[in-house]
């Protein structure tokens, strides 16, 4: 599956430095992101304690490596999450 994503974030709480329990993950193609909504939506994650963690795959409104990048790598986005 290495090849077949270009982006993942996954935001971490900087107090606690857990993750906030979603991510950013971007798949090179619509056959890539369908083969893993079939794939992971609402599985359970095998280490998860919560009751409620089945996985939600959804379409993210940014779309692409470039769209992606600019918006959570840059300085300024770290700034905003933890407001």
């Amino acid at each position: 599956m290495l090849s077949r994503y270009d982006f993942f974030y996954l935001p971490l709480d900087i107090r606690t430095g857990a993750n906030r329990g979603f991510a950013f993950l971007n798949l090179v193609d619509p056959q890539t992101a369908q083969e893993f909504y079939r794939c992971f939506h609402g599985r359970k994650l095998s280490r998860s304690t919560a009751e409620d963690a089945d996985l939600a795959v959804l379409r993210a409104d940014m779309q692409g490596f470039e769209c992606n990048a600019e918006h959570y790598l840059s300085p300024g986005s770290w700034v905003e999450e933890l407001g």
